[in-house]
């Protein structure tokens, strides 16, 4: 009976991450599709993004919908996918989004930012990946251009998305389908409704937007020297290493001076990343996310209790930090 139920619950766990590396993704997919990115500390605070002003706050936590999400659609190799990022802001200055987003990646996690994929909505007005300037977690900055990328080519809502298309900024409610919101969450803000999170009265918007993984496997491979090289042969980087992630907000190309999600930038001792508001560190960077499996490492999503039933003997397998 024990091996029967065993046998039940192992091809249970494969149907569905079979089902999860099924889907096709595109930047108008539910978000149910993407991986909600836990971002090791609290949920990000509504309008804690400083002196930056309305438009570049990340909120998320309240009602059971994210402020940060990412997701991963496999290619033919393991080196050509194309990575997804859809981020929640709780409004909007105006119709487009021309301000930075800047998702920091930790590739030998140890616990310091690597590089940026940042998303320039005005000039270069290009999906890029940069250098983090920063020598140590607090201290977080942009650094030098590795890859020029992609140039922005925002889909407007019609029909659907072209292959040309790598972004979408839209309210909340339009054009994308949502998590379902939980009206009855005890930490619920006031007047938070399920396209106005912080309840400030303005409709939150979602920016999403993806970039070709192979711009960072060449940037990865050929910066392999500079990487830990006890978390893996970065020469080979692909899209089975693991790697954390934070994301922030800026008004400008060079500088990281908006909003950090998961920190608290009202509170005097959580304004800069990997603190959470009691001084504690932790908040602000991911645990590692593996594209080719789409799960957080210890896995975070829908399936991955189901599927950690039978692969906790090969967690001693899994890199560790220097």
């Amino acid at each position: 009976m024990c091996k029967f139920r065993s046998l039940f619950i192992i091809v249970g766990a494969l149907i569905v991450w079979g089902t999860a590396h099924a889907v096709v993704l595109s930047l108008n997919s539910p978000t149910l599709d993407f991986n909600a990115v836990s971002l090791g500390g609290p949920s990000d605070p509504a309008q804690d993004e400083g002196s930056e002003g309305k438009g570049l706050d990340i909120v998320g936590g309240y009602g059971g919908l994210m402020g940060f999400y990412a997701a991963y659609e496999s290619g033919t190799t393991s080196t050509t996918g194309e990575l997804f990022f859809r981020v929640r802001f709780g409004g909007s200055k105006k119709s487009t989004f021309d301000s930075f987003v800047n998702v920091g990646l930790d590739l030998d996690t140890d616990g310091t930012l690597d590089y940026f994929i940042q998303y320039a909505g005005k000039n270069p007005n290009r999906i890029q990946i940069l250098d983090a300037g920063g020598t140590s977690p607090n201290t977080a900055s942009i650094g030098s251009v590795l890859s020029t990328g992609e140039s922005v080519s925002l889909w407007n809502g019609n029909g659907s998305p072209s292959a040309s298309n790598n972004a979408f900024y839209t309210p909340v409610g339009t054009g994308i389908t949502d998590v379902t919101f939980n009206a009855s969450d005890p930490n619920l803000l006031s007047g938070a409704t399920a396209t106005d999170i912080d309840g400030n009265g303005d409709n939150d918007y979602f920016l999403t937007f993806s970039i070709d993984f192979s711009y960072l496997v060449s940037v990865v491979r050929d910066d392999a020297a500079n990487l830990d090289a006890s978390a893996g042969d970065f020469t080979l980087f692909d899209d089975s290493f693991a790697f954390g992630m934070l994301v922030a907000t800026s008004q400008n190309k060079n500088n990281v001076n908006g909003d950090f999600a998961g920190i608290d930038g009202t509170a005097t001792t959580g304004d800069e990343p990997f603190v959470n508001p009691d001084g504690s560190q932790g908040g602000g960077l991911s645990t590692p996310y593996k594209p080719d499996e789409a799960v957080f490492i210890p896995e975070s999503s829908n399936y991955a209790l189901i599927f950690g039933l039978f692969t906790l003997g090969f967690k001693a397998c899994r890199r560790r930090r220097r």
